[in-house]
């Protein structure tokens, strides 16, 4: 009998054992190549990176030697100075790789709950559960923070006849508040519990857009306040596709601050609240204030219009500056009585002008989550982050 050749290679096949490119290296340095890893690294490399993570994940120098076949322990202490020796099970370095925090098992609340769906649950686009959460945690804020405004601030009612109904309109509005959270296909008539607070800030935006002069950019600029009520009506009725309600949102967004910015801009007069809050908040000069009030209305009227732009990167973009000056024109309200020394009731209408502002940066939040939800390495991402921030708490 033919004395049987030597295996030279793992592989039997020719080209394999040729060195050609269906190699395991090579096949290794293709992937890194196309994965756009540039550091130095082989096959080898993964046989050392497998003990590295074992020791970081605190199992004993004594299994790793066994694990890795090194006939001496010095061969093993090389890995010693990433990790503390702990002696537990066994196991794969995967395992713990995108284990979930350690608040994720027993959530406490529907906050929790909402929060951990939106981290772990599949990277599509947002659920109509998640879409539902966020208009009704909107909408409240809206009814709270204008109920408590119209209680601690004369509303500009006496421009159609009636002086005394401010207060009434407050409380309805703070009670108001509660309703996105009993809304549902069991209330007989959701769409009359929601068109009352939504008729009472139509009534209000009136006022206030007569009271400014009848222009424009105070209707525009109110937006969100008159149309936020009606689309959670629509979501609450299932009326609206996933597609048309971010097509919506864009739109309302964009509205909100396109009026901002004609306001800012001077289109027929600057508010002298805004050039108040400038002027204290960022301590510059009156001229100052109105040169920095008109790039920012620059860039609002750029960023609101970016985000009917195709290219996701840009929408991206937009949706950070707007989400950043969202709520930072919302704690402008309550940081600019603090700063001058204003009453206690100022402030609370302050603070109160603050709450009801918060949805200016919601439903960008909305939409950027929405957005970045369809990226897959996004979402890694978000489950490499929590899992590091698991690992230093614990």
């Amino acid at each position: 009998m033919e004395k049987q050749k030597e295996r030279k290679y793992t592989f039997e096949d020719q080209a394999i054992a040729q060195g050609q490119t269906g190699s395991i290296q090579q096949s290794f340095r293709r992937a890194m190549k196309v994965t756009k890893i540039n550091k130095e690294a082989s096959v080898h490399t993964l046989r050392h990176r497998y003990a590295t993570h074992l020791l970081e994940d605190g199992l004993d120098i004594v299994t790793i030697k066994e694990l890795l076949g090194h006939s001496h322990i010095e061969a093993t202490t090389r890995y010693l100075h990433v990790a503390k020796i702990d002696r537990i099970r066994v196991h794969s370095p995967l395992d713990t790789l995108y284990k979930k925090p350690f608040w994720s098992s027993s959530p406490k609340s529907r906050l929790s709950r909402f929060i951990l769906k939106l981290i772990f649950s599949q990277p599509t686009p947002m659920n109509r559960s998640a879409t539902r959460s966020f208009l009704k945690i909107s909408c409240s804020l809206l009814f709270l923070g204008m109920g408590m405004h119209h209680l601690l601030v004369q509303q500009p009612y006496d421009v159609i006849g009636f002086n005394e109904i401010s207060s009434l309109f407050g409380l309805t509005l703070i009670f108001s508040g509660f309703l996105p959270f009993i809304t549902s296909q069991k209330v007989a008539n959701p769409a009359f519990l929601l068109l009352v607070p939504f008729s009472i800030i139509v009534i209000n935006s009136i006022c206030k857009f007569i009271e400014a002069g009848y222009v424009e950019e105070q209707l525009v600029e109110f937006a969100t306040k008159i149309l936020l009520p009606l689309v959670l009506l629509k979501e609450l009725r299932r009326l609206t596709e996933e597609k048309n309600m971010r097509r919506i949102m864009k739109m309302i967004v964009a509205l909100t601050f396109i009026g901002h910015a004609m306001f800012a801009l001077g289109v027929h007069y600057v508010p002298g609240s805004f050039i108040l809050m400038t002027k204290s908040t960022l301590v510059l000069s009156v001229q100052q204030s109105y040169v920095f009030l008109f790039w920012i209305g620059v860039l609002d009227v750029v960023f609101a219009l970016l985000l009917f732009f195709k290219n996701e990167r840009l929408q991206q973009i937009a949706l950070v500056y707007l989400i950043v000056w969202g709520v930072l024109t919302s704690l402008a309200r309550f940081v600019f009585p603090l700063e001058i020394g204003a009453e206690f009731t100022e402030v609370v209408a302050g603070f109160a002008g603050m709450v009801y502002r918060l949805p200016y940066a919601l439903l960008p939040l909305w939409l950027m989550l929405n957005l970045m939800r369809k990226n897959v390495r996004f979402s890694q991402l978000i489950r490499g982050l929590i899992s590091t921030l698991q690992s230093v708490m614990t």
